[in-house]
């Protein structure tokens, strides 16, 4: 007896000398997905898309990565997006380095994407959505600190940089330990004190 791999649809495969099965793990995730797509089709043709955001992540079998990924883009839900890459790059094993790099990195365009949005508002709009636009920058500094150590760091602070997000790219270079870069900065702002402070970590190295 030989297992199918458990990305394939369950099938019964019959041979002279054998008879290939799934095991009984890979269809107990096969149904689960199957739920699963159920729930997320309700929900995305609702157009209730965080929800079908965190269904989605939960699908590992029957859809793929980028056919997921196409959905939210297709539909002009960036914000559904970002939540579905949250959610999914938690669920990723070490083992998925690739992903585990990329996904960092497009979550955290989304993310300055977002911000660039809020602040390109009428200025009626960005009044009143002064709290969302300090509660996703709270959110991204979080991101970029929960994350560090998968972010490339040279990506990370060119994107920022275009962006022009320069409190994030300090902030971001304090955390990979980049002090020459926080100096450059508060030596930029004349935020003399600040600079002192730094300057004395420095030499403490």
């Amino acid at each position: 007896m030989v297992l199918l791999d458990c990305v394939l649809m369950p099938q019964l495969v019959y041979s002279t000398r054998m008879v290939k099965i799934p095991s009984f793990r890979c269809l107990s995730m096969i149904k689960r997905d199957q739920v699963y797509l159920v729930q997320v089709e309700a929900t995305f043709s609702s157009k209730d898309y965080f929800r079908a955001s965190s269904f989605y992540a939960k699908i590992n079998y029957i859809l793929s990565f980028e056919e997921v990924t196409l959905k939210f883009i297709s539909a002009g839900e960036q914000d559904a997006l970002r939540t579905f890459l949250l959610k999914k790059l938690d669920d990723l094993e070490k083992d998925d380095k690739c992903q585990i790099t990329m996904i960092p990195t497009w979550e955290t365009e989304l993310y300055l994407d977002k911000i660039n949005r809020l602040l390109l508002e009428d200025d009626y709009a960005l009044e009143n959505s002064n709290s969302e636009d300090q509660s996703i920058i709270k959110e991204f500094r979080a991101f970029l600190s929960d994350h560090k150590d998968v972010l490339d760091e040279t990506t990370t602070i060119k994107l920022l940089e275009s962006y022009g997000r320069v409190e994030e790219m300090v902030y971001f270079a304090s955390l990979k330990g980049h002090n020459e870069i926080v100096v450059h900065h508060y030596i930029q702002q004349g935020e003399a004190k600040k600079h002192w402070k730094c300057f004395r970590i420095l030499l403490c190295l």
